[in-house]
C-alpha cells in the first residue's frame, strides 16, 4: 500500500464517520442564545431542542457562527420566528461537536440545515 492510498484511505474514513454521527431532531426550542465575544469573531447561535439527542457533551444543543450573515442570519431569524410562534423547527447537524471559548470542548454539534415546520 503506498502513502497516498493510506491517506486516501484515512480520509474517506473520517468523511464516512462525520456522516454517521450526524444527528437531526425536530422539536420546540428550549434556549436560544445569542453570543457575541466582541473580539472579531463572528457572533454564534446556541440552540437547545426538546428531545435532541447529539454525541456531544450537551446532548440537546447546536450551533453555528455567522449568525449577523448569510446564512446564519436567516438561521436566526427561522430560530426567532420559531421560538416566538412556538412552532417546531428540524435541525439536522454535520456531525461535528464543536468548542467555543470558555465553554467545555466538543459541546454542542454544529448546524447542516435548519427547517420552520
Amino acid at each position: 500500500m503506498t502513502i497516498r492510498s493510506v491517506i486516501f484511505s484515512i480520509f474517506f474514513l473520517l468523511l464516512v464517520s462525520v456522516a454517521i454521527y450526524a444527528s437531526d431532531v425536530t422539536g420546540q426550542i428550549e434556549q436560544l442564545r445569542n453570543i457575541n465575544p466582541g473580539n472579531g469573531e463572528p457572533g454564534r447561535i446556541v440552540v437547545a431542542i426538546t428531545g435532541a439527542t447529539t454525541g456531544c457533551t450537551s446532548p440537546s444543543r447546536y450551533t453555528f457562527a455567522n449568525s449577523d450573515t448569510g446564512i446564519g442570519k436567516v438561521w436566526t431569524s427561522f430560530l426567532l420566528t420559531a421560538y416566538s410562534l412556538g412552532k417546531d423547527v428540524t435541525i439536522e447537524g454535520d456531525g461535528v461537536c464543536r468548542t467555543y471559548p470558555g465553554i467545555l470542548p466538543n459541546t454542542m454539534e454544529g448546524v447542516s440545515t435548519i427547517e420552520l415546520r
